[in-house]
């Protein structure tokens, strides 16, 4: 919840366009889709990187493209002027985020608090 709330109050910060908060919301999936994708995807021992194919299309999809779709909130900041543009290349990128923004959700531990240490 920490990326969800920096990016709501990041997107008041900036201001009360729709556009920003649309934005900033699929910001904190992307964040979410980018932890899941490396957690499952194995580190070459060898190399300690990732298969050369997939640091092409994560770079070219995800963060290239991803990005240049949510800069549009920023240029358009009304709703009805970034649905019309994010309908048109088919909402790609929160459909793709949402699998694995629910599969986080599902596969999360829940974090354990620290035991304090009695001192007498």
């Amino acid at each position: 919840m920490r990326v969800e709330t920096t990016m709501l109050v990041s997107a008041i910060w900036h201001g009360t366009y729709a556009g920003y908060f649309m934005s900033f919301g699929v910001v904190a999936m992307c964040a979410i889709l980018e932890d899941v994708i490396f957690k499952l995807l194995p580190v070459d021992a060898e190399t300690g990187e990732r298969p050369k194919w997939f640091r092409v299309v994560y770079t070219h999809t995800i963060r290239c493209r991803g990005f240049e779709m949510l800069a549009t909130g920023f240029l358009l900041k009304n709703a009805a002027d970034v649905h019309h543009f994010w309908s048109s290349i088919y909402y790609w990128l929160p459909l793709l985020c949402i699998p694995f923004y629910i599969y986080s959700v599902k596969t999360a531990q829940p974090k354990s608090k620290p035991k304090k240490s009695r001192q007498e």
